[in-house]
């Protein structure tokens, strides 16, 4: 095609762009999201000698783009939103210029940039493809994966969705669909999410209730009968998801329960220091109701379905309740200071003030800098 062959050189230069700003991601915790580039660049090389494929260097960008935008300078950040955006408008144009094409030729062109989008969370080139070519949709792996699967094992809410919305058609048959291990959509989501996703979610409890509500999210497209389906090893989508998450339920287990332990001991000298010096109602009730709604943590079996709702409604009400009380506590604490100095010298409410925010922003500083 005239489109291909004019764009070689600048796929080169893009290649070679790509290349460059791979070499800048030293941080460690970009080091697996760096192989997986690598495999990437690895899988589709025989593609990329073999038909000059266009989409290989537009995903690659946008993966490229994803993984970095976060962690570059200004300068670099805006250098890689232009090959973000030319990457774009690649797609579109390859798009429209395959449709001449049959399908057969379409489909291989089509089918490995489609299904490493999905995997990768590339919204941008499973919409433009889906745009074009709505067949797209029942484009399979060499494991039987479908979008529609890979979009649920690497929890991809946002592809998911896209999928969702275009697929009306196909979504029963999507769902029923089997890979080589006889696994449905349900037994792939059972299996561990990639730790990189599960990390985006800061503390250890919220990362097991991410898990469970994407586990209850696709449950909702699946018939109740492949519910309890088995695969080639006979399990069902629930055991796998229990087996796969004992450990991670083990390790916030042991988290849960030293973030409790800390709270009550808090919320115990709060009370006690409130029944001995001060008589701040507002103060007591917080640090009674944050030392109940902890012991009743302890008091909880801990089961995977605990971590849904009982567990992380149950840590947020007692750190609010600790928060309150430790706020009452030094308004009421300052109130005193002010009444009796204040008399004497009016500039000494500033301080007091500075003084009193300090152990309340202490006690928020380590939840407002953790990662979003």
């Amino acid at each position: 095609m005239p489109f291909l062959k004019e764009n070689n050189v600048s796929l080169q230069d893009r290649d070679v762009r790509i290349g460059m700003e791979s070499s800048n991601l030293d941080n460690e915790e970009n080091m697996g999201e760096r192989e997986n580039l690598n495999y990437t660049k690895n899988e589709f090389q025989n593609e990329e000698d073999k038909d000059e494929n266009p989409f290989v260097h537009a995903t690659l960008s946008l993966i490229e783009y994803q993984l970095t935008k976060d962690s570059t300078t200004p300068q670099t950040h805006s250098s890689q939103k232009l090959m973000h955006h030319q990457a774009l408008q690649l797609v579109k144009c390859v798009c429209s210029e395959i449709k001449s094409l049959d399908n057969s030729k379409a489909n291989s062109i089509l089918t490995g940039p489609f299904l490493l989008g999905a995997q990768n969370g590339i919204s941008e080139i499973v919409k433009e493809i889906l745009k074009s070519f709505p067949h797209s949709i029942t484009f399979l792996d060499e494991e039987n994966h479908s979008v529609f699967h890979l979009a649920a094992m690497y929890r991809h809410e946002k592809i998911f969705k896209i999928v969702h919305q275009q697929s009306e058609q196909f979504k029963i048959s999507l769902s029923l669909l089997l890979d080589n291990r006889r696994n449905n959509i349900l037994h792939l989501v059972g299996y561990k999410g990639c730790q990189d996703r599960l990390d985006l979610n800061p503390g250890a409890v919220l990362q097991m209730q991410r898990e469970l509500q994407w586990y209850k999210e696709v449950e909702k497209f699946v018939l109740p009968q492949e519910r309890k389906s088995k695969n080639s090893d006979g399990k069902t989508p629930l055991t796998i998801f229990n087996e796969e998450h004992h450990e991670l339920v083990a390790h916030e287990t042991q988290w849960i329960v030293s973030m409790a332990t800390s709270c009550t001991v808090a919320a115990s000298l709060i009370a006690s220091g409130i029944c001995c010096c001060h008589h701040n109602a507002l103060a007591f009730l917080s640090s009674i109701t944050t030392a109940i709604s902890i012991l009743s943590i302890f008091t909880s079996r801990y089961a995977v379905n605990d971590f849904l709702y009982a567990l992380p409604n149950r840590l947020i009400i007692g750190l609010i309740s600790l928060f309150l009380s430790v706020a009452s506590l030094m308004i009421a604490f300052s109130s005193t200071i002010f009444l009796v100095v204040s008399q004497k010298n009016d500039v000494i409410l500033i301080p007091i003030i500075i003084l009193a925010c300090v152990p309340v922003t202490l006690f928020t500083l380590p939840s407002a800098s953790s990662p979003p």
